[in-house]
Protein backbone atom coordinates (compact mmCIF):
# COMPACT_ATOMS: atom_id res chain seq x y z
CA UNK A 1 0.00 0.00 0.00
CA UNK A 2 1.37 3.77 -0.69
CA UNK A 3 1.69 6.21 1.81
CA UNK A 4 0.15 8.99 1.43
CA UNK A 5 2.21 12.30 1.79
CA UNK A 6 0.22 15.18 3.55
CA UNK A 7 1.14 18.81 4.21
CA UNK A 8 0.09 21.65 6.50
CA UNK A 9 1.44 25.08 6.34
CA UNK A 10 2.09 27.87 9.14
CA UNK A 11 2.59 31.54 7.78
CA UNK A 12 3.48 34.39 9.80
CA UNK A 13 1.99 38.05 8.90
CA UNK A 14 3.25 41.00 10.39
CA UNK A 15 0.21 43.73 10.88
CA UNK A 16 1.42 47.02 8.98
CA UNK A 17 -0.68 50.80 9.66
CA UNK A 18 -2.46 51.53 6.44
CA UNK A 19 -1.57 55.35 6.65
CA UNK A 20 1.93 54.97 7.80
CA UNK A 21 3.38 51.56 7.06
CA UNK A 22 4.63 50.87 10.59
CA UNK A 23 4.18 48.01 12.47
CA UNK A 24 1.20 47.95 14.06
CA UNK A 25 0.74 46.00 17.54
CA UNK A 26 -2.67 45.27 17.21
CA UNK A 27 -2.39 41.41 16.79
CA UNK A 28 -4.52 40.88 20.15
CA UNK A 29 -7.05 43.04 18.59
CA UNK A 30 -6.97 41.28 15.29
CA UNK A 31 -7.07 37.74 16.49
CA UNK A 32 -10.13 38.49 18.68
CA UNK A 33 -11.90 38.90 15.13
CA UNK A 34 -10.29 35.80 13.30
CA UNK A 35 -10.94 31.71 14.43
CA UNK A 36 -8.70 30.00 17.18
CA UNK A 37 -8.77 27.35 15.27
CA UNK A 38 -7.21 28.38 12.14
CA UNK A 39 -5.12 31.93 13.65
CA UNK A 40 -2.46 32.22 16.35
CA UNK A 41 -0.54 34.55 18.27
CA UNK A 42 3.06 34.96 17.96
CA UNK A 43 5.69 36.76 20.32
CA UNK A 44 5.50 40.20 19.07
CA UNK A 45 2.42 41.79 18.96
CA UNK A 46 2.35 42.69 15.10
CA UNK A 47 2.38 39.04 14.20
CA UNK A 48 -0.44 36.79 13.51
CA UNK A 49 0.68 33.16 12.26
CA UNK A 50 -2.17 30.83 10.61
CA UNK A 51 -2.02 26.83 10.78
CA UNK A 52 -3.94 25.22 7.53
CA UNK A 53 -4.83 21.67 8.35
CA UNK A 54 -3.42 18.69 7.25
CA UNK A 55 -4.45 18.00 3.55
CA UNK A 56 -2.72 15.74 0.98
CA UNK A 57 -2.91 17.81 -2.68
CA UNK A 58 -1.31 21.17 -3.18
CA UNK A 59 -4.95 21.90 -4.85
CA UNK A 60 -6.12 21.50 -1.67
CA UNK A 61 -3.81 23.52 0.03
CA UNK A 62 -3.59 26.46 -2.31
CA UNK A 63 -7.80 26.48 -1.28
CA UNK A 64 -6.83 26.68 2.32
CA UNK A 65 -4.25 29.16 1.98
CA UNK A 66 -6.27 31.47 0.62
CA UNK A 67 -9.14 31.54 2.75
CA UNK A 68 -6.68 31.90 5.58
CA UNK A 69 -5.16 34.91 3.95
CA UNK A 70 -8.41 36.54 2.32
CA UNK A 71 -10.14 37.10 5.91
CA UNK A 72 -7.43 39.11 7.92
CA UNK A 73 -7.08 41.44 4.05
CA UNK A 74 -10.50 42.65 4.49
CA UNK A 75 -9.82 44.09 8.12
CA UNK A 76 -9.29 47.41 8.57
CA UNK A 77 -5.12 46.43 9.05
CA UNK A 78 -2.71 45.69 6.14
CA UNK A 79 -1.65 41.82 6.45
CA UNK A 80 1.91 41.57 4.80
CA UNK A 81 3.33 38.64 3.78
CA UNK A 82 6.82 38.63 2.01
CA UNK A 83 8.42 35.68 0.05
CA UNK A 84 5.86 33.31 1.06
CA UNK A 85 4.80 30.95 -2.34
CA UNK A 86 1.47 31.32 -3.86
CA UNK A 87 -0.48 29.12 -5.90
CA UNK A 88 -0.62 29.15 -9.38
CA UNK A 89 -4.38 27.83 -10.18
CA UNK A 90 -3.38 27.68 -13.87
CA UNK A 91 -2.03 24.43 -13.06
CA UNK A 92 1.71 25.12 -12.98
CA UNK A 93 1.74 24.50 -9.58
CA UNK A 94 3.38 26.81 -6.60
CA UNK A 95 5.40 30.00 -7.32
CA UNK A 96 7.47 32.55 -5.81
CA UNK A 97 7.24 36.29 -6.04
CA UNK A 98 3.93 38.98 -6.42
Amino acid sequence: MAKVRTLGIEEEFQIVDAETLELAFRAPELLRQLSTESYSAELQRSTVETNTEVVSTLDHMGLKLHGLRIRPAEMPMIGASLGTPRHDTSGRGWIHGR
